[in-house]
């Protein structure tokens, strides 16, 4: 059966389908809207883009939306990953004074529904400068921060707290020739459960403390330890010394006469 709406028929359609035309493209450009008085350097839009099937999301939010008047609640969510948007600077061939504030975070946009519906209001954006009325409000996408790890290498030198080491090895960090790389992670700051990735001096080892965290300690001989140097304990007893073995290169203790 088909219903009448604004004195046409039309038939059904599928939930998020009008979203699903308009971003079919690779890319999807979504301009944040604000007033400004000068053309934005940092970037204040964000990029959107399609992508493959993750997994599904399911959670019943609040939306405060306050400020504009598009606060909404008990919405529901239980989608796949809809967008990943990322900041983007737009340069076109209009200049415009129209801008919002720089962002920095990456996005995740599910499909989600709310039950209110908000007011008509007007819009500007640097498309449209005069500004158009906006009617009929439906919610249909939540975007959520997002963080991106890239390869540490791969990574912008503004960016390299960003990056990824392999295996949680290193802190991705600015190094002195102006790119980004790993580096130990500082084993005060080594996760408890990954003590071992945290960087020490020469001769001590990241060690889990009881109440206290990962701590730097003695290394001790025969732990992993490799020569040449073999800087590592052999306990309390003097006569003892961290030596590389003779077949390997392995350390060991050995006493000394």
């Amino acid at each position: 059966m088909q219903s009448s709406r604004c004195g046409r028929n039309e038939k059904p359609r599928r939930w998020g389908s009008r979203y699903a035309s308009a971003a079919r493209a690779s890319g999807l450009l979504l301009s944040m809207l604000s007033i400004g008085t000068a053309h934005a350097a940092a970037p204040d839009s964000l990029k959107c883009h399609r992508l493959a099937r993750t997994a599904v999301a399911e959670d019943v939010l609040d939306l405060d939306a306050t400020a504009l008047g598009f606060s909404d609640h008990d919405c529901r969510v239980k989608s796949r990953v809809q967008l990943f948007c990322v900041p983007a600077t737009v340069t076109a061939s209009r200049p415009t004074d129209i801008e919002g504030p720089a962002l920095s975070s990456s996005y995740d946009c599910y499909k989600v529904r709310c039950p209110g519906r908000p007011s008509p209001a007007k819009v500007i954006d640097r498309f449209v400068p005069a500004g158009q009325s906006q009617t009929n409000y439906r919610t249909e996408l939540v975007c959520v921060p997002a963080q991106t790890r890239l390869p540490c290498q791969s990574t912008a030198p503004t960016a390299c707290a960003e990056g990824e080491c392999p295996n949680g090895s290193g802190q991705c960090t600015l190094t002195a020739t102006g790119s980004c790389g790993c580096v130990p992670i500082p084993c005060a700051n080594a996760a408890p459960d990954a003590c071992g990735n945290g960087g020490c001096p020469q001769g001590e080892e990241c060690a889990l403390a009881p109440n206290f965290g990962c701590v730097c300690r003695p290394a001790t001989c025969g732990n992993g330890h490799e020569g040449p140097q073999c800087a590592a304990s052999c306990g309390t007893d003097p006569t003892l010394h961290c030596v590389m073995a003779d077949d390997s290169p392995d350390c060991h203790c050995t006493r000394t006469p």
